[in-house]
């Protein structure tokens, strides 16, 4: 197991032999210092505060480091003499740093572990967490709460002082904020203390606490709870997010920038599913859900998106294709703008403020990588050998524990059995799934095929179905004019797994049995047309362009409300995979082409949001066709879609455009339908070629199609003869 830290030497906050002003941007390894100290035990948790970094051990010892008041500050004349020495020094401390890894130079090792401050009050039992404020500690041991503040020690060297603090309940989890704290009880109940000056305790007053007390509004509910520099996140048994305390940045995400005392219900993205951990940092909330997607909301800077001074929405930040994250840390002590993130594979990712290094990214230019790190998430440089498995952020500073590949393998010698002993559960759970399924369709599945299509053209829009079907039987059904979702749902109507829209099913060899999970089914009589072209231009006979042919070219603008979906619609065209993004600023640039299209489409998605909403008419010129992206399940936002869309369609110099408009997120249970927007919309008034289309992002061929229809439309439309 190692140790890598990162950042500012202020306070020998990461145990480097110079002057308190270096800086390192590369994690290094301080494993032989900790293991000089620690008898090379095993570390169970680490936490971050300002500048201080506490370890906890399985034998129950706790180091600690970086404490302000055992920083000597040196005379004028020591001073001077220190920085004359720095440059003749440069050379020999990156060679000392090398021996230190390699665990030769003891004499450095020795240097350096005099400011590690052992803290042996819990040997010997278990401690469960532990949490750092911006120079506090909280411990977990055994259920009950230690405290302790280590600005006010007095010899810490030799002894550091613990408050305990006594619930009628055992405690089960515990986190600390910049100056206060919270603890949940086995019952759910949440109790806070400490500083209270924009409402962060969550008790409906700002007056400070020194002693636990009980947050009413929440009681019996609470699963998780994460403190910020001046503020509060929690999660309910429920799924539900809670939010308090100072909002200047609109880290609670609520939609506004107002400071609460009394915890607040958040309203999360719709498709955010199970929410699996939460963090906060100084300025900043994260969210991660079951699938590995991360949302922030709070200063731009600080979770990547410098260009907007504040968010006050929670959105989702993205990541590397591929890259599944697994865990999330931010730290709420004083200053502590940026988050880290790992993934499944024990790889490293950091994002915010760079300015002491903190981010452990590799080194280039100090200004130009704080503006990188600030735009997207970047690879923190730790090499591929290790597997990270834990960190802790700080203000000026930032610790990793790393596992050798191998070791992170051979850790747990039950983990390969346990492996499978999960997978056959899993299978075991499904099968049991089907029989159920199996047993409430009775008789329906052996019918022929035509009885099957006139008992799925009876059944309700959102009806949810299993067929177990032959390859014939498939096809004949397949042939048939019906669109599909590809996500599975439970009895209970809970998003579950996922599968492919067939399968092979291996438990059938005969024939080549499959197996398609479907839901929600549409009728290609959810197509809206403009009444003209219904006949002229039938859908279904729209021909494929000949390889002779030359393709033309075609401009399309692509523009809507924001967070309607566009820009996730562009990439799942183009990538062919749901790519979530955040808020388009500005406008995006794409291309998109088939072998089938006549026209190569530039495409020009523009950004939704308010202020962007008037540059719109620069792109106007020479436009071809326009697609318009409604929200179907927006509800409350309906109506402005509509004036905008009606605004757009009086344009003068796009009067000549064909008009596409995709009723998207069609696969959510409460959207319009085409028909009902094409209604809505007034479609039926106007005189030019329109479409309404219904579309998911789970479902491509649903916006291929819309797309094929559009890139057809412009083809007839540059070419009257073709007209028939």
């Amino acid at each position: 197991m190692n140790i890598f830290i990162c950042g500012s030497n202020q306070n020998n906050a990461i145990l480097y032999e110079g002057t308190p002003s270096k800086i390192i941007y590369e994690p290094i390894n301080i494993t032989p210092i900790i293991n000089k100290i620690s008898n090379n035990d095993e570390i169970l948790q680490i936490s971050c505060g300002s500048s201080i970094t506490v370890l906890g051990f399985k034998s129950g010892k706790i180091l600690l480091w970086g404490i302000p008041l055992l920083t000597s500050k040196p005379s004028y004349q020591q001073n001077q003499n220190q920085k004359e020495k720095e440059k003749e020094k440069e050379n020999q401390i990156k060679i000392k740093e090398l021996d230190v890894q390699n665990k030769n130079d003891k004499k450095i090792i020795q240097k350096r572990s005099q400011f590690i401050i052992p803290i042996d009050n819990f040997i010997d039992q278990n401690i469960q967490m532990i949490s750092c404020g911006t120079l506090s500690l909280l411990v977990l041991v055994n259920g009950e709460v230690f405290y302790t503040n280590l600005l006010f020690q007095q010899n810490p060297k030799k002894k550091i002082d613990f408050v305990h603090f006594e619930f009628s309940e055992k405690i089960k989890s515990i986190s600390s904020g910049s100056d206060f704290n919270f603890v949940i009880d086995s019952n759910g109940n949440l109790y806070s203390w400490g500083s209270n000056s924009n409402g962060q305790l969550g008790v409906g007053d700002n007056e400070s606490r020194s002693k636990p007390e009980i947050v009413s509004n929440l009681s019996n509910s609470i699963k998780k709870i994460n403190g910020g520099g001046y503020h509060f996140i929690a999660l309910t048994k429920t799924n539900q997010l809670y939010s308090c305390g100072k909002n200047k940045n609109g880290q609670l995400g609520l939609g506004d920038l107002n400071d609460r005392n009394i915890p607040t219900l958040v309203e999360l993205p719709k498709d955010i599913g199970k929410i699996k951990n939460i963090k906060c940092g100084d300025v900043q909330s994260i969210v991660m859900n079951k699938e590995g997607k991360v949302y922030v909301c709070g200063r731009g800077r600080s979770i990547g998106i410098p260009e907007q001074e504040n968010q006050s929405e929670f959105i989702e930040i993205i990541f590397p294709v591929n890259v599944k994250i697994a865990n999330i840390f931010a730290n709420g002590g004083y200053g502590a703008s940026y988050c880290v993130f790992l993934d499944s594979e024990g790889k490293g990712y950091s994002v915010g403020v760079n300015k002491f290094g903190q981010l452990g990214i590799e080194y280039q230019n100090s200004n130009e990588k704080e503006i990188e790190a600030l735009n997207k998430p970047i690879r923190i440089n730790i090499s591929d050998e290790y597997f990270i498995r834990d960190c802790g952020c700080g203000w000026i500073h930032s610790c990793f524990i790393g596992l050798q590949k191998e070791e992170s393998l051979n850790s747990n010698p039950n983990q390969n059995s346990k492996k499978i002993k999960k997978q056959k559960e899993i299978e075991k759970r499904e099968i049991e799934e089907d029989n159920r399924y199996k047993k409430s369709l009775g008789n329906f599945w052996v019918l022929p095929p035509e009885q099957i299509i006139q008992i799925l053209s009876l059944l309700p829009r959102n009806n949810i179905i299993l067929l177990t079907l032959t390859s014939w039987e498939f096809n004949k059904i397949a042939s048939h004019n019906w669109i599909w979702q590809d996500i599975f749902i439970n009895q209970f109507g809970k998003p579950e797994k996922k599968y492919l829209k067939i399968i092979n099913d291996p438990k059938n060899f005969d024939y080549g049995w499959k197996k398609a999970y479907f839901s929600k089914i549409y009728s290609y009589d959810d197509y809206v047309f403009h009444p003209n072209i219904l006949s002229k231009n039938n859908f279904s006979k729209i021909p494929k362009r000949k390889f002779w042919q030359k393709s033309g070219e075609a401009k399309v603008i692509f523009f809507g409300l924001d967070a309607s979906g566009k820009t996730s619609i562009l990439y799942r065209l183009k990538l062919g995979s749901i790519v979530t993004t955040i808020p388009t600023v500005g406008f995006n640039v794409e291309s998109l082409s088939s072998s089938n299209f006549f026209n190569e489409l530039t495409v020009w998605d523009l950004g939704g949001g308010d202020k962007i909403r008037p540059l719109w008419r620069h792109y106007y010129p020479g436009t071809d066709g326009f697609i318009f992206v409604v929200d179907s399940v927006d509800n409350q936002r309906m109506e402005e879609a509509r004036e905008f869309f009606l605004t757009f369609i009086n344009e003068p110099t796009l009067a000549h455009c064909v008009v596409l408009i995709l009723a998207h997120k069609q696969d959510l249970s409460n959207a319009f339908s085409p028909k009902k927007i094409a209604e809505n919309f007034n479609l039926y008034s106007i005189n030019r070629i329109w479409g309404v289309f219904p579309t998911s992002i789970h479902l491509k061929s649903s916006l291929t199609k819309a797309f094929k229809w559009l890139d057809y439309q412009l083809y007839l439309a540059k070419n009257p003869k073709k007209k028939k």
